[in-house]
Order: C-alpha cells, then sequence, then structure tokens
C-alpha cells in the first residue's frame, strides 16, 4: 500500500452530512428595515458583501469586504469573510493574516453575518476524505484558521489553536480528525493515533469512517498492521456502507492491512469485494487486479497449516473474549453474497482451494452485480502486468480531483441566529425608547392641559 498516495478526495462525491435545505435558500433576515437603514458604514458595506455572495461573486464580495476594513480597520466579520474567500482560493499565508483578527471577540464573531443570513455555511475540508460544516463563529473560524496555518506549513500553529479551542469546548470529531490529519502529514503516527484513539468506537456516520481510516493509516505508520485492520474491520465488514466512495477506500486499506499481517486469504477476498468503479483513479484499478493475480499464486504456494493461519483473522472483542473467523469454510451467503454452503469442513488442501477459488470468483462477481457492472468490465484472473512498477509513489493516487478543494459556502445551513442585537437594533432600540418617553410625556401635558 505504500505505493499509493491517498490524495483529496473530491467534494462532489464526499459530500457532508448535514440537515438542510434540497436547494439553496435565502433566508431573510430577522434585522429590522428601519435597523438597516440605521447600520453603520463598514455594517453597510458587510451587508452588500453577502449580498455578492449571495450571487457567488466573490470578487465583489471581497471588494466590498476590503471596503469595510478601509472604514472599520477591527471589524471581525469582515476579517471572517475575507479570510473564508483567502482559503476557498488557496491563499494560505493570506488567510492566516485574516482569520486571527475575527477571533478576538469570541461571543460576537460573526454576529451580524449570522443574523443577516442564518443559513449561510461554511463547508471546511478538514482531512483529505471529508468536508464538515462550520458557521461564521468563533469555533468556525478557529477551524479555518487551523486549516489554513496547517496547508501554510505551520503544523505547530495549528494544534496550538485546536489545543486553545479544546480548553472551550472539549475535542469534538472533526477536531479529532483535523488534528489526526496534521499529525499524519508531519509523520508523527504515534501521536495521530493517541488523538484518534475514540475511533474504536463503532461507527455512526462517515466522519466516524473517516476517523477509522485515519486511525488505520497511523497504525500502519507505526508498523502495527493487526492494529490497522481491527481499527477498519468494522467499517470493511460490518458498517452499512452510506458513501459508497468512501466505504471502497476503507475496504482498500483494510485489505493491504490483512496482507501486511499474513493474512493473504482474507486480504484477497476482501480485495475481490471492492467495487473498482468507486476507485477513481484507473492505475489504481489496475494495480488492484495486480496485487490479486500476486496474492492468489501466494495463496496457491501455502499448505496445511499456515494456509489455515492464512485464513483467519484473530480479534479481540472485549477483556479477554477472543473472536476467530476462518474463510477457508465459507461464509453464509447472507454475510457476503455468496451462494454455496459446505456442509462439512474441506479434508485435503487441493478442497480448500477449490473451494477459496468458487467464493472469490463470487465474491467478485456480487461486487460487480451490486454496482451494475457487465461482466466484460472486469478482468478476473489477469496476470500481473509486465514490468508493474510498484515504487512509483508520485504518480498514484486515489484521486487528484480534490486537491485544490478547500472551502466552499452556501446559504443551506438551519443555524438559528443569535441573540444578540445590532448596532443598527440598538440605535433603532434607542430611538423607540425616546420616542416612548417623549410620547408620553406629550400625552401628559395633553392631559394636564384638559384637566385645567
Amino acid at each position: 500500500m505504500e505505493c499509493v498516495n491517498f490524495n483529496n478526495l473530491p467534494l462532489s462525491v464526499i459530500q457532508p452530512s448535514y440537515k438542510a435545505y434540497e436547494v439553496d435558500t435565502l433566508v431573510e433576515p430577522r434585522v429590522p428595515r428601519m435597523a438597516q437603514l440605521l447600520f453603520k458604514a463598514e455594517e453597510k458595506k458587510l451587508r452588500a458583501a453577502l449580498g455578492r455572495l449571495a450571487e457567488y461573486d466573490d470578487a465583489g464580495a471581497s471588494t466590498e469586504l476590503r471596503g469595510a476594513l478601509a472604514i472599520a480597520p477591527n471589524c471581525p466579520e469582515a476579517f471572517a469573510l475575507v479570510g473564508m474567500l483567502e482559503l476557498r482560493e488557496g491563499h494560505f499565508s493570506e488567510a492566516v493574516k485574516q482569520l486571527p483578527a475575527a477571533r478576538k471577540v469570541e461571543a460576537q464573531t460573526g454576529v451580524l453575518v449570522r443574523r443577516l443570513m442564518p443559513t449561510f455555511r461554511i463547508l471546511l475540508r478538514i482531512s483529505r476524505f471529508q468536508f464538515f460544516a462550520v458557521y461564521p463563529d468563533y469555533y468556525g473560524v478557529s477551524m479555518m484558521l487551523a486549516v489554513a496555518l496547517w496547508k501554510a506549513g505551520e503544523s505547530g500553529e495549528a494544534l496550538r489553536v485546536l489545543r486553545e479551542l479544546l480548553n472551550l469546548v472539549s475535542w469534538r470529531d472533526e477536531m479529532r480528525v483535523l488534528a489526526g490529519e496534521i499529525h499524519c502529514a508531519a509523520g508523527d503516527f504515534a501521536a495521530a493515533r493517541d488523538v484518534l484513539s475514540v475511533a474504536d468506537r463503532p461507527s455512526r456516520d462517515d466522519l466516524d469512517v473517516t476517523a477509522h481510516i485515519l486511525r488505520a493509516l497511523a497504525e500502519m505508520g507505526c508498523g502495527d498492521y493487526h492494529r490497522a485492520a481491527i481499527a477498519l474491520r468494522n467499517d470493511a465488514v460490518y458498517i452499512k456502507e452510506r458513501n459508497p466512495y468512501l466505504t471502497t477506500l476503507a475496504k482498500f486499506i483494510y485489505s493491504h492491512a490483512l496482507e501486511r499481517d499474513g493474512l493473504p486469504v482474507l486480504a484477497l477476498r476482501e480485495s475481490c469485494g471492492l467495487r473498482l468503479r468507486r476507485v477513481l483513479n484507473p492505475d489504481v484499478r489496475n494495480y488492484i487486479r495486480w496485487r490479486e493475480a500476486k496474492l492468489k499464486r501466494e495463496i496457491q504456494n501455502l499448505s496445511g497449516d499456515r494456509l489455515q493461519e492464512a485464513s483467519e483473522f484473530k480479534w479481540v472483542m472485549s477483556g479477554e473474549k477472543v473472536a476467530e473467523q476462518s474463510v477457508v469454510d465459507v461464509l453464509p451467503p447472507e454475510q457476503r453474497g455468496l451462494r454455496r454452503v459446505y456442509s462439512a469442513p474441506p479434508k485435503t488442501d487441493h478442497e480448500r482451494m477449490r473451494r477459496l477459488d468458487e467464493m472469490f470468483r463470487e465474491t467478485r462477481e456480487y461486487a460487480r452485480a451490486a454496482d451494475g457492472e457487465d461482466a466484460e468490465d472486469e478482468e478476473q484472473d489477469a496476470e500481473p502486468v509486465q514490468g508493474f512498477d510498484t515504487s512509483r509513489v508520485i504518480d498514484w493516487s486515489i484521486s487528484r480531483a480534490g486537491e485544490n478543494e478547500n472551502c466552499f459556502y452556501d446559504f443551506r445551513g438551519m443555524r438559528k441566529p443569535p441573540d444578540a442585537l445590532t448596532n443598527g437594533e440598538k440605535r433603532l432600540k434607542k430611538i423607540e425608547e425616546a420616542a416612548a418617553v417623549g410620547g408620553g410625556i406629550l400625552l401628559l401635558l395633553l392631559f394636564l392641559k384638559a384637566c385645567f
């Protein structure tokens, strides 16, 4: 697996989970129109910038925001949105300059943005395999800053920002995933493994699967391929498939972990179950076929106890309780889509190999049928490509389509607007209070005049 470079999966196939409107929807701001007329000049510029963003006019929004900063150099909302736009364009160093100013006032960060556009949402890449929805508040700006620092080559500062957040909100799953990615990118696999230790729990969503994938990569980086396989076992074998691209990637890594753990039979079974159309890079699809042929030849050279050992996976479930799984006795059809069930265990190595060959063939056919593939789309027993170079690390990737995708925005969030008042609302409230007092005095004078 060391010959495969796990580049960013594109947003088009790894869409974040969220509760949102079916189409982009601009919710009318809850700020009274009269209050908006009383906005300060920089607030009017910010409102104009949000109007530009609603039209996905980044250049126009940037012009309005810089105009707001020229009027009020300490406007945190403008800094937050400028930093977002710089991150979106891949200008990481510039984003690092802008975003810290948006974190100065924790409670007030992004209040005006969220009042004017309650559904405004930012999709932030926190991992090669995951986007996450954040909002223009202190937490969202801090996550953007951590990503910008990491991309700008300042991993230590990025982790410092996450530690600051940890003191405020405790660990959240997306924080763990981001910290794990930063540690893995720096080659500190032991630290990545520690921060992702929560990945031992069962998967609930795509973010959990992402955490398990990173945990497995960290375990491999530490040389513990057995623990890597355990980290991905539930995601690869038992989990109900949510995102087929993400689960295919989990199974692909799981298969490699099994191979490096000395379990070629299990590794081949998992590889045969891959849906190759979900592997975005055709070079990697060819590599998978080459690797399966290599594993088959390796298995054919096994016999007796060694064949049995290569077919079993020992997995500590809880405490001292240990479970063993064997694929020499073919699994029931409801587990893997297989059609045959044998009543007696195999008595000879030849019989074991015949059953294994049938199982691998049926597993591949089942995966192909589930993905709607035709028989001619697969070369099940393809021989290794002559001269296949597995050392071309730089030329390999799962996908390069998402390398430049770091930050997006849309208007499908369902965020409750903050209760804090904007300056325009405060001014309007003072005017209303003054008018009420003046009206009361006038009524009192008229009453006195009528009485006397």
